[in-house]
């Protein structure tokens, strides 16, 4: 039985298996289908999985780049089971962020305030304290396009494309880019709360 993937304009693959082969031939037009097929679920797992739309993407870039590896090497004895195979491989690339220890903090942050009992107006106040805090320690950076970037992300609340387009970034190196920026705001962070 054959399984008709992706929007009859775009796919030419007609089944999993044909896409699976297609793949181990390097066949560019195919990754694409395979990318624009299922990085919507996979995005929606990881986004839920780690509750951050923007670690989300880097998870799902991460792991689109270990399933097309392993696509290409033919490790993938099934072709028909090639979703739970993307499912398991986004899970994996999760947990595997999820044992660096600083992430487990992050990721635990992240968990203690969307558990909080507080009531709306309060919620409200730290938010705005924790956006003002934000807008702040962003404008401290000493890298002007840390500050461009992660004040487009998180104040404005751009997204990736149109990030991408404004700065003239390919969607990879945004993440590259971005995850650096994050880590010396992060620094920055630590440094003023030990001083």
């Amino acid at each position: 039985m054959k399984k008709r993937l992706g929007s009859a304009s775009t796919s030419f693959a007609t089944s999993t298996a044909d896409l699976v082969n297609a793949i181990a031939r390097r066949d560019a037009l195919a990754e694409h289908q395979l990318i624009d097929e299922f990085r919507p679920q996979i995005l929606a797992l990881l986004t839920k999985l780690s509750r951050d739309r923007s670690l989300a993407e880097d998870l799902t870039h991460e792991t689109f780049i270990i399933a097309l590896k392993s696509l290409r090497q033919e490790k993938l004895r099934q072709p028909e089971k090639l979703t739970s195979y993307l499912f398991q491989t986004a899970r994996f690339t999760f947990y595997g962020w999820l044992r660096r220890s600083d992430n487990r903090h992050e990721l635990r942050d992240c968990f203690d305030n969307v558990a909080s009992p507080e009531s709306s107006v309060e919620k409200l106040m730290t938010n705005q304290q924790t956006r003002s805090f934000l807008k702040r320690t962003i404008g401290e950076l000493s890298v002007n396009r840390d500050r461009d970037l992660l004040y487009r992300r998180y104040i404005s609340e751009e997204n990736v494309p149109e990030i991408c387009d404004a700065l003239n970034l390919s969607n990879e190196h945004f993440h590259r880019v971005i995850s650096r920026a994050r880590n010396r705001l992060k620094k920055n962070v630590i440094a003023q709360q030990s001083s």
